[in-house]
């Protein structure tokens, strides 16, 4: 691996705030890790796991809007969002969409945080 282009540290200083200024260091690498929101389990190279994200949609007037649940399989350039929830299979993700039910359940008149 060579150097860092100005873009490259700028991508890491992005991802890594707490770092301060990247450097130029020609044999630079980090690992980064994944633990499960639910189960807290750690990822694997190999494992297939699957992101949740919390949306929202319009809803039957403008001010109104209502809120969903989205999952993806697992993609490293949306990992890194702070809302995202790691998953690390079918029964955490249905965990999660259970207790996400949950608290729709108890306040059914919900909207989005604006």
């Amino acid at each position: 691996m060579g150097a860092l282009d100005y873009t490259d540290r700028q991508m890491l200083q992005g991802l890594f705030p707490s770092w301060g200024p990247v450097i130029r260091c020609p044999h630079m690498s980090y690992t980064e890790s994944y633990e499960c929101d639910v189960c807290g389990n750690k990822k694997g190279e190999r494992d297939l796991w699957w992101l949740s994200f919390a949306d929202c949609i319009p809803g039957s007037s403008p001010d109104d809007t209502i809120p969903v649940i989205k999952f993806s399989r697992f993609d490293v350039s949306h990992s890194h969002d702070k809302t995202v929830k790691h998953l690390c299979g079918a029964q955490c993700a249905a965990t999660l969409m259970n207790r996400w039910m949950s608290d729709q359940h108890e306040d059914p008149d919900q909207h989005c945080a604006r």
